[in-house]
């Protein structure tokens, strides 16, 4: 009578596992080089898990650097300001262009400049 226990016990401990493998890739906690999703590039039309390869983004400025560029995109890496009391960037870009159009837009993350 206890195997049934135990399968279930083995059933919830692998949806554990696969929730938090989930959650640290939309977190954008696994680096690139750990992911088992492709880098994303601008170069090709939007698919799948595109939030979860854009979050990779958030904490690896060279990757970064890769992402965007021109023609697709034309932004300039900003200097880190210390974020105190809920102001400050960190991994933040200067959007200049995207697809040809002029913008003038100040301080977005990598992140956000990806989704543009």
């Amino acid at each position: 009578m206890r195997r049934p226990h135990r399968i279930i016990l083995g059933v919830l401990l692998a949806a554990l596992m696969l929730g938090a493998i989930f959650a640290a890739l939309w977190l954008g906690l696994v680096p690139q080089r750990y992911s088992p999703l492709p880098l994303i590039s601008l170069d090709e039309p939007p698919s799948w898990f595109v939030d979860i390869r854009l979050a990779a983004l958030r904490r690896d400025p060279a990757l970064c650097q890769v992402i965007l560029r021109e023609p697709h995109i034309a932004a300039t890496p900003v200097s880190d300001s210390l974020i105190k009391d809920g102001c400050g960037w960190v991994n933040a870009f200067r959007l200049s262009a995207v697809g040809g159009a002029e913008l003038g837009v100040d301080k977005l993350t990598c992140e956000a400049v990806g989704r543009v």
